[in-house]
C-alpha cells in the first residue's frame, strides 16, 4: 500500500514537473520559433468518432482518449542477491506462462479436430433459433475441452506451481499468468 502510493506521487510529481517544463515528446516537438498552442476542443462529431473507434472489440476502455503520454525510465539500484531474485522470478513467470500457453494451444488443436466442432460448424445458423442452438454446441464442444473462460487455466497453472516455481511466483501471479495466456489463444 505504501509503496504503490510513494510510486504515484512519484509519477504525479514527475508529470507536473514535466508539464511546469514544457517539455512534449520529441514527435511533437514544434520549431523553436513557433509557438506551443493547447489542442483544439472537441467537436461533437470528434466525440462520436473516438467513441466508434474505441467501441471495437478487445477496447479496454472506451473514456480513454489518445494523448501524449510520458515514460520516464529510471536505472534499478540492484545489488547482485536481489537482481538474482528477480531474474529466478522473472524466468519462473516466463516458464509458467509458456506452459499455460502450451496447454491452451494443445486443447485449442484438440477442440478444433474434434468430431463435435466439426458438426456445430455444419449446423445451420441461418434463423435466430438456429444460432441459438449452434452456439449452444460450441459451448458444449468449449467446455468438453477445457476453454470456457478465461479462468479455465488457472488450475493448470497452480499444478505447475506446484514444483521449483512456487518458490518464486505466488498463486495470484501464476492466475494472471494463465489468464493472459487464455486470452493470447482466444
Amino acid at each position: 500500500m505504501v509503496k504503490s502510493t510513494i510510486k504515484l506521487l512519484i509519477a504525479v510529481f514527475l508529470c507536473l514537473l514535466l508539464a511546469s517544463c514544457n517539455i512534449v515528446p520529441d514527435r511533437h516537438m514544434p520549431p523553436s520559433d513557433m509557438p506551443i498552442v493547447p489542442p483544439e476542443p472537441k467537436t461533437k462529431a470528434s466525440e462520436s468518432l473516438h467513441y466508434i473507434s474505441s467501441n471495437r472489440k478487445g477496447s479496454e476502455d472506451m473514456s480513454r482518449l489518445k494523448t501524449d503520454s510520458f515514460v520516464v525510465e529510471l536505472p534499478l539500484r540492484a545489488n547482485s542477491k536481489q537482481r538474482k531474485i528477480a531474474m529466478a522470478r522473472f524466468e519462473a513467470g516466463r516458464q509458467i506462462y509458456n506452459a499455460c500457453l502450451g496447454e491452451a494451444l494443445r486443447r485449442r488443436d484438440q477442440m478444433l479436430t474434434s468430431k463435435m466442432y466439426r458438426q456445430a460448424i455444419l449446423m445451420p445458423h441461418k434463423t435466430e433459433e438456429e444460432c441459438k442452438i449452434r452456439n449452444q454446441a460450441f459451448r458444449e464442444v468449449r467446455i468438453k475441452y477445457g476453454l470456457n473462460g478465461q479462468y479455465c487455466l488457472d488450475k493448470y497453472a497452480t499444478q505447475t506451481r506446484n514444483s521449483w516455481l512456487g518458490q518464486h511466483i505466488d498463486a495470484n501471479t501464476a492466475e494472471a499468468l494463465a489468464t493472459r495466456a487464455y486470452r493470447a489463444v482466444e
